[in-house]
């Protein structure tokens, strides 16, 4: 009875390694566990062969890796690659800032409800959960690489070089804002060019702030009805490729109607008496922006009203802010208020003009990086993955394994029923 046993063990071990040669199972490519940080190493000792290599990896592979493989398989030795656990489609760009703070802004794209970790050579910068479809980082220039770090896949890119800031062009009449706007911006490291009006016939002039050309002046900040006789040159210069920042007054002159964002709503008084570190302008009074024109996009909201609004107009942009007497959150705020409202007005003026990121890629793009893409890079070097190029999850045995099961089966049943029939001395 145990020697029947072990010849069916053995017919059907031997059947069943009959089967997988017939259905190709038992010459699977070979396949190699990736390991991220050493996988050029390990690629390269392997030898060159007509054979299909399968790259099991749970993390992305660098640039280097990838372009390797892709002259490994143009040399003749193809490789194809998977992963069990998938990999999260992850990206990182770095939008250079104009403002002469410097600075970067960080955009990720990752999964929804995943948690992206921005890091650069320093250590960790900041982190978010993924909302709607990316999340956006206002940064230092960060020490090295910035890293965009979401569930093992890590996207690197280095920040852009920016050229010397252009002039930014201040129209006021005389008062406390203008005088303090004028201030924190040349204090940020703005070239600054004003024209103030002291009285109907006299202006104060500082450079020359009548010629609005988009090769000296970045951005044009009219605060108030004191710049409406220049709107045409101004929406001239907007639709060129220049920026503009409207104040309040400025924005509910008609004519800056075509340009502005938005319609002015009732004045609303301070939200609070004493100006705070943790929200200054709720001390201030805001004039809402109503009625958002088609492409207009609120930038700032304070409870339902519109604080700060943007819009394209032609090749430019323009910022509406309806904030009033900002120079109060200088002068009267706790302590770092005055670098806060600087840095507030020389954010609303970089984030004015509208052609930061094409001027500095185009400037810097053969000698650095400002994106990264890991998983669409490795789709398009070594092509979409291959679900049995995997990390086998069930049984934990590499491709092609079994077979050398059924193999050793076979091999020990029919041993075993030759061992027995000798024993007993049939033949």
């Amino acid at each position: 009875m145990m020697e029947r046993a072990l010849r069916a063990v053995g017919v059907v071990s031997v059947a069943v390694l009959v089967v997988q040669a017939w259905r190709g199972e038992g010459a699977r490519a070979p396949m190699v566990v990736v390991p991220s940080r050493s996988a050029v190493q390990l690629l390269a000792s392997l030898p060159l062969s007509s054979d299909t290599l399968a790259i099991a990896t749970d993390t992305t592979l660098d640039a280097r890796t990838t372009a390797w493989l892709a002259a490994r398989r143009d040399a003749g030795a193809p490789a194809r690659w998977g992963s069990a656990r998938g990999i999260a489609p992850t990206a990182v760009a770095l939008e250079p800032s104009l403002d002469p703070g410097g600075g970067v802004r960080a955009l990720v794209a990752a999964p929804v409800a995943s948690t992206v970790r921005l890091a650069d050579s320093a250590g960790v910068i900041d982190s978010a959960v993924i909302r709607t479809s990316g999340a956006s980082f206002a940064i230092a220039t960060p020490v090295g690489a910035a890293v965009a770090g979401v569930s093992g896949t890590s996207a690197r890119a280095r920040a852009p070089l920016v050229r010397a800031p252009r002039s930014v062009i201040v129209l006021a009449r005389a008062g406390w804002d203008a005088k303090f706007i004028v201030a924190a911006l040349e204090e940020r490291g703005w070239p600054v060019e004003a024209r103030i009006i002291v009285r109907p016939d006299t202006a104060v002039v500082q450079g020359a702030p009548a010629r609005f050309d988009t090769a000296r002046v970045a951005v044009v900040v009219a605060l108030d009805a004191s710049a409406a006789p220049q709107a045409a040159a101004i929406g001239a210069f907007v639709r060129s490729g220049g920026g503009l920042v409207l104040g309040a007054e400025a924005s509910g002159n008609a004519a800056f109607a075509e340009l502005r964002a938005g319609a002015n709503g009732v004045r609303q008084a301070p939200l609070a008496i004493a100006v705070s570190a943790a929200s200054p302008r709720r001390a201030l009074p805001l004039v809402p922006i109503d009625q958002l024109v088609a492409g207009a996009v609120a930038l700032e909201r304070r409870d339902d009203l519109v604080a700060v609004a943007a819009r394209r107009v032609g090749a430019g942009r323009v910022l509406q802010v309806g904030f009033e007497d900002s120079w109060r959150w200088r002068m009267t705020g706790p302590d770092g208020a005055r670098e806060a409202h600087r840095r507030w007005w020389a954010s609303l003026v970089a984030s004015a003009s509208p052609d930061a990121l094409s001027e500095a890629t185009q400037t810097v793009r053969s000698a650095v990086s400002t994106w990264d893409a890991p998983l669409a890079r490795m789709v398009a070097d070594l092509g979409a993955p291959d679900p049995q190029a995997t990390i086998p999850t069930s049984s934990g045995e590499p491709a092609g394994t079994s077979a050398w099961w059924w193999g050793v089966l076979a091999l020990t049943a029919l041993l075993g029923e030759w061992a027995s029939r000798r024993l007993r001395g049939a033949p």
